[in-house]
């Protein structure tokens, strides 16, 4: 009974409450799961995250943009401000190529011009490439003379100019074929040096440096003098006298000096006199070629000095080399030459008047 009574005032408010409900017209929708909600709260997180992600990168691209934008403005007005100088510098460029291809017509016509006018003199005076070609050989002699002292060359080079002059058969060059005349005879006066021929007798001497005898090695005169002893048994007794006599003088020899005695080369030093010798030969060889009047002479007087000083005068080799080398020194090596060719400046002034007169003419 104690348990129903506890149990009657529970139902009573159970029934108290449960009466409104019932009155309710519509009845109130189920309640859904927790797991739904919570899948519905996550799926409105990520759609919310998804938006502001989509949002920030939107942002940030629109940033990126408009930065790539100014920095491309920026590029554009640099490029605004080189375009004038450019533009300038290209203009002065077209500027110096319409003169340049001014220039070149100009050229080319005077270039057509003188090619007619070639033409045009070649037609005309066809005998004034002969003048030019003896003017040419005419200065080729002058080098020659000059420049190299070949007298022989430079008389050649003048008899085949005025051969030039003569073919051209021309009565107003008369003055130049005298001029010629002249240039040949003045050349024709100088003395003939032959160094050719020097230089071969000096190369003699070189080799006879080796025939040469010292001073003071030959034995004097006295000490091959001596007198022989006789192979007759009969003559004993002055055989006898003769050795002694010999032995006695040279046993002991006193000899009184007067002079100063020189000390003699000693023979191991020969090879060093003689190198010398030939040394002071090829400088008067090379003086030769180069018309050097005083190294000739200096070197040939110190090889005379040399041979009088160390070798023996008595040997003929040594008088062979002193008596030629005294025709050496007479010798002459160098001369003068004239100055001017008479012949060239005459050639010269009528070229130049030929070629004026045809200038003119065309």
């Amino acid at each position: 009974m104690m348990t129903e009574q506890a149990t009657e005032p529970q139902t009573a408010p159970q029934a108290q409450i449960e009466a409104p409900k019932v009155a309710t017209p519509a009845p109130s929708p189920a309640k859904p799961p927790r797991t739904g909600r919570a899948l519905a709260a996550l799926a409105l997180l990520l759609a919310l995250g998804t938006a502001a992600g989509v949002y920030g990168y939107a942002r940030w691209f629109s940033d990126q943009q408009t930065a790539e934008l100014h920095q491309l403005q920026l590029q554009l007005t640099e490029l605004k401000a080189q375009q004038s100088p450019l533009l300038n510098q290209l203009s002065q460029a077209d500027e110096r190529l319409r003169d340049l291809q001014q220039q070149l017509l100009k050229e080319t016509d005077r270039q057509t011009q003188l090619e007619h006018q070639l033409l045009t003199l070649s037609s005309r005076r066809p005998n004034d490439w002969l003048l030019a070609e003896a003017d040419y050989l005419v200065r080729m002699a002058g080098r020659k003379l000059w420049l190299e002292h070949d007298v022989n060359g430079a008389l050649l080079l003048l008899h085949e100019a005025d051969g030039r002059i003569r073919d051209l058969n021309d009565p107003a060059l008369l003055p130049v074929r005298q001029a010629f005349a002249a240039d040949q005879a003045s050349l024709q006066a100088l003395p003939q040096l032959d160094r050719e021929g020097l230089v071969l007798r000096l190369s003699a001497l070189i080799d006879n440096l080796d025939q040469l005898a010292i001073k003071g090695l030959r034995p004097s005169p006295a000490s091959t003098a001596e007198q022989g002893v006789s192979e007759s048994l009969g003559d004993w007794r002055d055989n006898l006298a003769k050795s002694w006599r010999s032995f006695a003088d040279n046993f002991i020899r006193i000899r009184r000096l007067d002079s100063d005695s020189e000390a003699l080369l000693a023979p191991d030093q020969r090879w060093y006199l003689t190198a010398n010798l030939r040394t002071q030969l090829l400088n008067a060889q090379q003086a030769v070629y180069r018309e050097q009047s005083a190294v000739y002479e200096e070197s040939l007087q110190r090889v005379s000095q040399w041979l009088e000083q160390y070798f023996d005068p008595d040997d003929s080799s040594t008088q062979f080399m002193q008596s030629e080398l005294q025709k050496l020194l007479a010798e002459p090596l160098s001369q003068k030459y004239p100055d001017t060719l008479a012949s060239q400046a005459q050639l010269d002034d009528l070229v130049q008047q030929r070629l004026h007169t045809l200038m003119n003419r065309s």
